[in-house]
C-alpha cells in the first residue's frame, strides 16, 4: 500500500480508488512488483448498469500499460491524465465516449455551521440503521462493507421529523485528506432545505477531523450542483473520464 501511494496521491481529483485501497477491495496490476512504473487499479461497478472503474497511474509511452488497455473485454470508465486519456481514444476511437464530473472541495466554514442547533438534526448511530437503509439506496454504501460500516466508520447526519427520516448528508469514501459528501432526502421533503442543512452539519463535523468536505457532481446532476453551490462550495476542477463501450 505504502509503495502505491506514489502513483496515487492524495488529491481531490479522484479520492475512490485510495479509500477501496484501504477498504481491500479492487484489483491492482502492475508492470513490475519490485521497480513498478505504471499501475493500473480496477473496481467493480457497484449495481445494475454501473461498469467497472478502472484508474490509471504510470508512463503514456509504456508497452505494459497499452497491453493492459488492449486486453479490456468489457465496458469501463477509465479515469487518468490527459497522455493516457490519449492512448485511450488512440486505442479505441469508436468505442470511447466522454464524461464530465465538478469537484468542489470546501477549505472554510462559518462557525454557524458548527454550533447552531437545528432542531431534529443529528449524527446518527447504529440504533437508526433500519431508518437509514430504508431511506437510502444501497448503492449509497456501495463503498463500505455494509450499511452499518458506513454509519460507524464514517458519518452520517439525519433529520428527523415526527419520527421519520426524512433527510441524510453521508460520507461516500475518505483519505486521509478529504471526506467525499453526499446527500439524499425523501420525495415528499426535497426542495425544503433538509439535505442542505444536513450537509452542513457533515462539513463541520469533516473540517473539525482535519479533513476537506468534498463534493463530486456529474453533468446530469442538477440538484447536485445546486447544493454544492448552495453550500458555497468553490468550483475546484472538472475531470474527465473515458468511458469505453466495449463488447
Amino acid at each position: 500500500m505504502k509503495g502505491l501511494l506514489t502513483f496515487i496521491p492524495d488529491r481531490p481529483e479522484v479520492t475512490l480508488p485510495l479509500f477501496a485501497l484501504g477498504k481491500g477491495r479492487g484489483e491492482v496490476h502492475v508492470d513490475n512488483l519490485t521497480t513498478t512504473r505504471n499501475v493500473a487499479i480496477v473496481l467493480d461497478g457497484v449495481g445494475p448498469g454501473d461498469v467497472s472503474k478502472v484508474f490509471l497511474y504510470g508512463n503514456s509511452r509504456s508497452d505494459e500499460m497499452r497491453e493492459f488497455l488492449t486486453d479490456l473485454d468489457e465496458p469501463v470508465e477509465v479515469f487518468c491524465d490527459v497522455e493516457l486519456g490519449d492512448v485511450v481514444t488512440e486505442l479505441y476511437p469508436e468505442d470511447v465516449s466522454f464524461r464530465t464530473r465538478t469537484v468542489f472541495t470546501f477549505d472554510r466554514l462559518s462557525d454557524e455551521y458548527r454550533f447552531s442547533p437545528v432542531e431534529g438534526l443529528r449524527r446518527l448511530g447504529a440504533t437508526d440503521l433500519a431508518a437509514v437503509k430504508d431511506l437510502l439506496p444501497a448503492r449509497s454504501w456501495a463503498g463500505f462493507d455494509s450499511a452499518k460500516d458506513m454509519l460507524m466508520g464514517g458519518a452520517v447526519f439525519g433529520m428527523v421529523e415526527n419520527d421519520e427520516l426524512i433527510s441524510v448528508a453521508f460520507v461516500t469514501d475518505f483519505t486521509s485528506k478529504y471526506d467525499t459528501l453526499s446527500a439524499f432526502t425523501a420525495e415528499p421533503h426535497r426542495r425544503g432545505g433538509n439535505a442542505r442543512l444536513c450537509s452542513q452539519k457533515l462539513m463541520a463535523w469533516t473540517m473539525d477531523r482535519g479533513r476537506f468536505p468534498r463534493i463530486e457532481v456529474g453533468e446530469r446532476n442538477p440538484a447536485g450542483l445546486a447544493l454544492a453551490k448552495g453550500l458555497g462550495f468553490p468550483v475546484t476542477l472538472r475531470v474527465t473520464s473515458y468511458f469505453l463501450d466495449i463488447f
